[in-house]
């Protein structure tokens, strides 16, 4: 690896003298493998797991990088492929918010997926996760990977922070994974470090102390915000938690975590000019088995320092709840053609409101349904609840999104496949059926896990559904 001369030059003056040579030693070693894996889809962790990740449940490392395409259980989300580091988030998390209560959430710059399917995994079922990337096909690639965690409760939508601004105050916590310079991948490949460049990192901390002030507004008072980048650059990292306490008036308090010594994460101090102490923490990779990561944690004072109330937050703004949006809304609900025949698609059809946006009908779990309608007035949604098809003239066409849904009904029909038969399926290729096989909708399963529809004809043929951007274009 051949690294740019300005970034030696300033990580020589940035660590420890006596760190230097282990960590540009350790940019020159293989990144490590790490998985998280979906207990709401398997009991037990998948492929050969070795030493587990000390700083989030369900997580581990893999003695090396197997071909996950060739993995039916990889497209079926029984786990995600995470950075090791990245996972902290869920530590943060839980020395932060109390995570029995129903909280609202915010992933504000969440593409691919990783912290989403993170925080998805951690939410009680009445929680409410929101998923947004600015970037329509970044966010496209975030709607498939929590598809295929498949959670009912959440949504992900193609927006910019400022156009989160009428929802002040929503958020319990909200996330911001910023976009950064990326020196924390140069492992990876070539690209990060072959896009590297001082003025890059400059541009970079510009761009997030535009997102960051949006961010803090979101939260409710006693809200909880996490900055997280994957660079090692001060000026990403420290100097822009400090500017978030200077320079903003939302009285921002840093939050200090509790680390263990045995994990190796560096934690780093600051003053504001108000004298507060403003904590980070850094993910070394001569120091632990992860990539470089940064993060800060904020909170929100339950209480202005000024005594006085916080403004009307949007969810509690009675004047939008007007008639005229309430009929609209309730234009919205699944007609009584439909709704009889929800209880043979999801498990618990009572938790649920249907509603047909055009011609597709989707499940939102009821404690989401308010917030959810007052979102979407200014948010456009890529994912919502669960999607569970198209109404046609023959009726309803089954969503994919149902099939790898947790919460489908389990008298659905079900085909189990081989591990060849479920390649072939994945491909959207022709495999041979066995002879059982029920005529009509049917859901592909692979080692007791859904991947998506077939429909058998009466023939003994069959039409693939897996949908098409989906499929394996990989030679295997």
């Amino acid at each position: 690896m051949i690294l740019p001369p300005d970034f030696i030059n300033r990580m020589n003056h940035q660590l420890p003298p006596n760190e230097v040579d282990d960590f540009f030693a350790a940019l020159q070693t293989a990144a490590p493998i790490s998985v998280r894996y979906n207990t709401c889809k398997t009991p037990e962790p998948p492929l050969n797991p070795t030493l587990p990740v000390l700083w989030c449940d369900n997580a581990y490392y893999l003695p090396k990088r197997p071909l996950f395409t060739a993995d039916p259980l990889f497209h079926a989300g029984v786990y995600y492929v995470q950075e090791a580091s990245s996972m902290f988030v869920a530590e943060a998390l839980q020395q932060t918010t109390n995570l029995s209560e129903p909280l609202t959430v915010l992933d504000l710059c969440a593409a691919p997926g990783g912290k989403s399917t993170l925080l998805a995994a951690m939410l009680s079922p009445q929680s409410m996760l929101i998923a947004n990337e600015i970037v329509r096909t970044r966010a496209n690639i975030l709607a498939e990977n929590l598809v295929k965690w498949g959670l009912d409760n959440t949504y992900v939508c193609c927006n910019t922070p400022n156009d989160f601004e009428p929802l002040s105050q929503l958020f319990d916590v909200v996330l911001v994974d910023a976009p950064c310079s990326g020196e924390g991948m140069f492992r990876r490949g070539d690209v990060a470090i072959n896009e590297w460049s001082l003025h890059n990192v400059t541009m970079c901390a510009t761009r997030q102390q535009q997102i960051l002030p949006i961010a803090a507004q979101l939260l409710k008072p006693g809200g909880i915000l996490i900055y997280t980048t994957c660079t090692y650059a001060q000026t990403e990292n420290e100097d822009n938690a400090l500017w978030l306490i200077d320079n903003t008036d939302h009285n921002l308090q840093s939050v200090q975590l509790q680390l263990q010594p045995q994990w190796g994460i560096t934690q780093t101090q600051c003053q504001s000019r108000q004298q507060q102490t403003v904590f980070g923490y850094r993910f070394y990779p001569h120091k632990l088995q992860g990539e470089g990561f940064f993060m800060s944690v904020f909170k929100k004072p339950s209480i202005p320092e000024n005594g006085d109330d916080y403004p009307a937050t949007y969810a509690n703004n009675k004047s939008a709840k007007n008639k005229k949006q309430k009929n609209a809304n309730n234009s919205l609900l699944l007609s009584k053609t439909y709704l009889p025949q929800m209880p043979n698609y999801v498990a618990q059809p009572e938790q649920y409101e249907y509603v047909l946006l055009d011609t597709e009908i989707h499940a939102i779990p009821k404690p989401n349904y308010a917030l959810w309608l007052n979102m979407r007035q200014h948010l456009y949604f890529l994912k919502q609840g669960i999607h569970l098809g198209t109404v046609k003239q023959n009726g309803i066409i089954p969503a994919h999104d149902l099939a790898l849904s947790i919460s489908h009904a389990p008298t659905l029909p079900t085909l189990p496949v081989t591990y060849e038969q479920a390649i072939a399926f994945l491909r959207k290729t022709d495999f041979d059926l066995p002879p059982n096989a029920p005529i009509g909708w049917c859901m592909v399963s692979y080692q007791n896990v859904a991947l998506g529809w077939i429909k058998v004809l009466p023939n003994g043929r069959a039409n693939n559904y897996y949908p098409p951007h989906w499929r394996i274009r990989m030679e295997l």
